[in-house]
């Protein structure tokens, strides 16, 4: 992830959706919380990503594709973070 992070240099609406996910997910993510809500978030932003328009250059869609795959190892973290809630968790 730290990877394709670095590799991003293009501002765009997408990224700045993406980032704002981040402050979410380090605002929320802790040992006592589910990710049950951060889930959901993702799932939203994946709605509004698949309702942009598609890129107009190699280069936005390159910078999209690097964004996508930030997301989804994103998501993988999320929901290894929600299935070890549901595992571990103890009350």
């Amino acid at each position: 992830m730290a990877t394709n992070i670095n590799r991003c240099q293009l501002e765009s609406d997408e990224s700045l959706i993406l980032a704002d996910l981040f402050r979410k997910t380090a605002l929320q993510l802790s040992e006592k919380n589910s990710g049950f809500a951060l889930i959901e978030q993702i799932e939203e932003v994946l709605k509004q990503f698949r309702q942009r328009e598609l890129p107009k250059s190699r280069e936005e869609f390159e910078m999209r594709a690097i964004l996508f795959q930030i997301f989804q190892d994103l998501e993988r973290l999320i929901r290894l973070k929600v299935d070890f809630y549901r595992d571990y968790h103890l009350e």
